[in-house]
């Protein structure tokens, strides 16, 4: 069913982003360019850039949304919520990828070229791209080609070890013109981990949010246990042990997969939610979050989760979460269980407040004010990102679904 969902609505999606692109040239020139995720579509936006967009829509500024969204039902289904123009970004490489006859070669200079032509196309006075280092990389690099500064927008830890990894090997990463961060300890990190990004090219704006986060309600006698997903097959093998523990204990976990992670069809002693499900939905229905490196945990701690890292021999504490006092650490699977009781029971609204206030900085600060700001700073005229500015890293692994 999936497949011919696919068949069906690839030459609508096709369609549309060539039609919104033409559509957004002629009368959006000189805009500027959101580029966002629909992998956590809520209301027809992402989860991260949604209030970015928000606020362009709400001072009826002229903007251009390019949208990082499957081939699929997804599709149509953002459409539906967004009812307006937007550029699908998988459309764009598809069409690249089609007019070049499914020529092989390196897949960051391929989304390079394809950006390029987009922004050739629309020319936008400025780009907010989220996921600087990943997906939006080759994005940042074909403005830069073309004299269009940047504005990055934090997406994710950076001392995840698929981060890190990819720190290493062979084609660059270029940084952006100003990059903004959630809070001074975000930044911290990723001058640790960075040599591309200084204190001059960062800027503490704090995190856009939605909704103020609410602590779950513990359940009862028996604690919820949610298990975050990483990509990587490691993690699942290195997660079971923990995972058997608990459902001997008579606490049956709930596993939510990485978005772009494929969906466990059997192996994991727990119940699979679905990835239609937000982590913010996961994290109101839950007593304690395990998990080992995402910055999906930091979002727990956001929302008042206690914290659990499960450590074995290949997967000890990666980011170092639990050594910096943000979570609880487990060595040994029959530990799990005590220790889950030990965090429910003791848990309440405001166990988290000092990790949230060291993780996420001041929640009173007006983020959308901090952004445009750093953006008018950049289009005013600060320096592009020059040479000095270039790591040699390798290309990240892309999942099958984002290839073309």
């Amino acid at each position: 069913m999936r497949l011919w969902t696919r068949l069906l609505t690839t030459p609508v999606h096709l369609a549309w982003s060539l039609v919104s692109a033409l559509i957004c040239a002629v009368g959006r020139r000189r805009s500027v360019l959101v580029f966002t995720h629909a992998r956590d579509i809520s209301g027809g936006r992402d989860a991260q850039m949604g209030p970015l967009v928000d606020a362009l829509v709400e001072r009826r500024e002229k903007f251009t949304e390019l949208c990082m969204i499957p081939f699929g039902a997804s599709f149509l289904h953002c459409l539906w919520l967004k009812r307006r123009f937007f550029v699908s970004y998988t459309a764009v490489l598809a069409l690249a990828w089609i007019l070049s006859l499914g020529r092989r070669g390196d897949t960051w200079d391929q989304r390079r070229r394809a950006a390029r032509w987009l922004l050739r196309l629309l020319r936008p006075r400025l780009v907010y791209l989220i996921d600087e280092s990943g997906s939006g990389q080759p994005i940042l690099r074909a403005a830069h080609d073309l004299g269009i500064p940047v504005l990055a927008i934090q997406h994710g830890d950076f001392l995840n070890p698929h981060y890190a990894a990819a720190r290493r090997g062979g084609s660059d990463v270029e940084a952006a013109d100003l990059f903004c961060l959630w809070s001074s300890w975000f930044q911290e990190r990723l001058l640790r981990v960075s040599p591309i990004y200084t204190l001059a090219n960062t800027r503490i704006t704090g995190r856009l949010r939605t909704v103020a986060p609410k602590a779950s309600v513990v359940s009862g006698a028996v604690p919820r246990v949610l298990v975050l997903g990483e990509v990587g097959a490691c993690f699942r093998h290195e997660v079971e042990a923990f995972l058997v523990a608990l459902d001997a204990a008579g606490m049956k976990a709930s596993y939510r997969p990485h978005p772009a992670e494929a969906m466990p069809k059997s192996g994991v002693a727990a119940v699979t939610i679905s990835k239609e499900t937000t982590l913010a939905q996961a994290l109101q229905h839950c007593d304690v979050v395990l998990g080992s490196s995402s910055s999906a945990l930091l979002e727990a701690l956001y929302h008042g989760v206690a914290v659990v890292v499960f450590c074995s021999p290949r997967l000890d504490d990666p980011a170092g979460f639990a050594r910096e006092g943000l979570a609880m650490r487990c060595d040994v699977p029959g530990d799990l269980p005590e220790l889950c009781l030990r965090l429910a029971r003791k848990r309440h609204a405001s166990c988290a407040a000092s990790a949230r206030a060291i993780v996420w900085g001041d929640a009173e600060t007006n983020v959308i004010e901090e952004i445009f700001g750093a953006a008018r700073e950049v289009i005013s005229g600060r320096p592009l990102a020059t040479c000095d500015n270039v790591l040699r890293v390798s290309p990240r692994n892309l999942s099958p679904r984002q290839k073309p």
